[in-house]
């Protein structure tokens, strides 16, 4: 009967493990963007070179905080952003909109802070969340197909994260924090400032790579229209199929340890 029962043990061990890999494969990964600030659903009102457009050589440190409620029509609970996505704006500038080009040397943070929009603090570490996270690190290469002649332009300067970030809007803003080691020419991005005295829930601070502190717009508060990839955070139903998944592979281990595979 033993040889019977290891069999058994066998076909049990395979079909349990095949079933939660599958079942663990098929989970949805729900995913949705958002455009922030939420005003500009055509070409922003401005053309903005920081931080990516300095020219070769060159550095920064660039800070901007969007504030929470641009993200609260798309999501009010944890999500993780995993991409970042800006536009050309050659409908205003009227330069070359199609590039494409290699900053040698980029870091981005990512880190939910309580400095708003209007009210960054000129010293850059104020203004840091304590989950400040590197999100990017590395030669950036961006590149457009200069659609941005064309209101609204398509949001085709892409920056997938290498380590997405966890951003809860009910916790604070998000500071989006850029320091170029070495730069490169690439086209003016699409932006929008606060030109007519309507906040419009983003501002900036920039300055010298290395200093502690950099400068804020005289007069009107504004920055990159930027896209926000995100994805739902995994439910807890994922880690019971995982539990499931571990306990089809100690079926396995076993079955091996009674000489059953």
């Amino acid at each position: 009967m033993e040889p019977k029962r290891k069999g058994y043990m066998r076909k049990s061990a395979r079909i349990a493990l095949i079933w939660s890999a599958a079942t663990l494969a098929a989970q949805p990964t729900m995913a949705g963007t958002v455009v922030v600030p939420n005003v500009t659903a055509n070409n922003g009102n401005a053309a903005n070179s920081d931080p990516f457009n300095l020219g070769a050589g060159a550095s920064e440190r660039y800070q901007q905080v969007y504030d929470s409620y641009l993200f609260t029509p798309a999501f009010n609970v944890p999500e993780l952003i995993t991409q970042l996505a800006f536009r050309t704006n050659g409908l205003l500038c009227q330069c070359a909109t199609t590039f494409s080009a290699t900053l040698p040397d980029v870091q981005i943070d990512l880190s939910t802070t309580q400095s708003a929009a209007g009210a960054l603090s000129t010293t850059y570490s104020a203004n840091v969340g304590a989950d400040d996270t590197v999100v990017f690190d590395g030669a950036l290469a961006l590149s457009s197909a200069g659609s941005g002649r064309v209101p609204p332009g398509t949001f085709d300067i892409l920056i997938p994260l290498q380590t997405p970030f966890l951003y809860d809007p009910n916790a604070g803003n998000l500071l989006f924090d850029v320091r170029v080691f070495d730069g490169a020419t690439t086209v003016p991005f699409d932006a929008e400032f606060d030109f007519l005295g309507f906040p419009n829930g983003t501002s900036r601070i920039t300055g010298a790579l290395g200093s502690a502190t950099g400068f804020a717009d005289s007069g009107v508060a504004g920055g990159l229209i930027t896209q926000f990839t995100f994805t739902a955070v995994p439910e807890s139903s994922t880690g019971l199929l995982l539990l499931t998944g571990l306990f089809g592979m100690a079926i396995v281990a076993r079955a091996r340890r009674n000489g059953g595979l």
